[in-house]
């Protein structure tokens, strides 16, 4: 088996635990579930597939990852969400890639697919997106950003997208969509309030417009009918509500 942690992070992830932990049965061997508190079947579930559950508090998606990392047998690190399912092309390119050796500055990019009520997406903000999960724990680490969190890179890295995907099952209907993106747009304008960052008129009702000609047009999202106009009025209204909130919080 490959020398590679598999980091999930969860809280109340019974819906998705089984299947995102499936397909590295076997293939890693460390499963590492690091829980904030689910009440749930979530622990119970991740054990039964022979993943080690880490329980912590809570510290904002960058600083838990951190932690769960930390806690890892292996310094190299898949870092995954609950709701990401590898596809076997995906396995294989990984197994490949690791029967040799790999400079610990090597950081490697994995492609997702959105699902959203069981269509797949091929087009919009999701088409050719391509994120950064698997990395060596001395080189790199998660920062502290409250939503969205990204890598701390090394001065010098060399980036390897690996074949395959992940389908990501982010939101099961349109409806959950609109509140974790609510949450997330609550938590960006959280973060730029604390960076001092102010909202122009322009900024506060072009961004909405800039996500529909990026993802509707010029990245075909109409291609992926109703749910593609679905998908794209959520991105816009989430552009929107983070500088509204930004807005409000200086008026209050």
């Amino acid at each position: 088996m490959l020398p590679i942690s598999v980091v999930v992070i969860t809280r109340n992830e019974e819906r998705n635990i089984v299947r995102c932990l499936q397909p590295w049965k076997g293939v890693c061997n460390q499963l590492l579930v690091v829980d904030n508190g689910s009440t749930d079947n979530t622990l119970s579930l991740a054990e039964k597939m022979g993943a080690t559950v880490f329980q912590t508090s809570w510290k904002g998606y960058g600083e838990t990852k951190n932690e769960g990392n930390s806690q890892a047998m292996n310094p190299w690190i898949l870092s995954l969400d609950a709701d990401e399912v590898a596809q076997p092309e995906l396995i294989r390119s990984l197994q490949s890639t690791f029967s040799e050796s790999q400079p610990t500055q090597t950081v490697f990019a994995i492609r997702r697919k959105l699902v959203i009520n069981n269509q797949q997406m091929k087009y919009g903000s999701s088409r050719k997106e391509y994120r950064i999960r698997l990395f060596h724990r001395d080189q790199v680490s998660w920062n502290s950003s409250p939503v969205h969190e990204d890598l701390k890179l090394p001065a010098s890295y060399r980036v390897i997208k690996l074949d395959g995907y992940v389908l990501h099952y982010s939101f099961a209907t349109f409806e959950d969509q609109a509140k974790k993106l609510a949450h997330y747009a609550q938590l960006s304008a959280d973060g730029m309030f604390k960076r001092n960052r102010r909202v122009s008129f322009l900024k506060k009702y072009l961004s909405s417009f800039t996500v529909f000609l990026k993802n509707y047009i010029l990245r075909m999202g109409f291609l992926d009918g109703k749910t593609g106009w679905k998908q794209v009025s959520q991105e816009m209204q989430y552009a929107y509500n983070k500088y509204l909130f930004l807005e409000n919080m200086y008026k209050a």
